[in-house]
């Protein structure tokens, strides 16, 4: 009896690997479509004109699809290409979204601020009506105990 063995590729896990190693390509992608060609997106994005061709071409390698007809004089969009900006624009706002809203996050303070002091530096306050740094603590609450 002979047995045979099969090599499986899985796909879900290559398009993980796809998509996370290609944001900036997909983000160099819609610069190229928004600027209408390579060059136009590469002084916009300070990159080389090659860097940016490079770019797309390992997109479509990685898509396995022509997203740009090329000519000399012409650079136009695909019917993949329209697609793939279809999907891709939404989710990169969300991710850039995204990033703003952990920005933020990491610049707030947060969490319980406690102050020690003996009776008689302080007088007898049971809670001060505002905290002396409410401008740099926005959510300061305060608490007695």
């Amino acid at each position: 009896m002979k047995i045979r063995t099969c090599c499986w590729r899985n796909t879900y896990a290559d398009l993980e690997q796809v998509t996370l190693r290609n944001l900036d390509d997909l983000s160099v992608f819609l610069k190229v479509v928004d600027c209408e060609g390579f060059s136009a997106a590469a002084r916009s994005l300070d990159l080389a004109p090659a860097n940016v061709s490079k770019q797309i071409a390992r997109l479509e390698a990685a898509l396995g699809a022509r997203l740009f007809e090329r000519s000399t004089r012409r650079l136009r969009i695909t019917d993949e290409g329209r697609a793939v900006v279809e999907r891709v624009r939404p989710a990169l706002a969300l991710l850039d979204e995204a990033a703003d809203v952990a920005r933020q996050g990491a610049q707030t303070l947060t969490g319980i601020l406690r102050v020690t002091a003996p009776v008689a530096a302080g007088g007898v306050t049971s809670r001060p009506s505002s905290p002396p740094s409410a401008s740099f603590i926005p959510r300061w609450a305060s608490t007695c105990s």
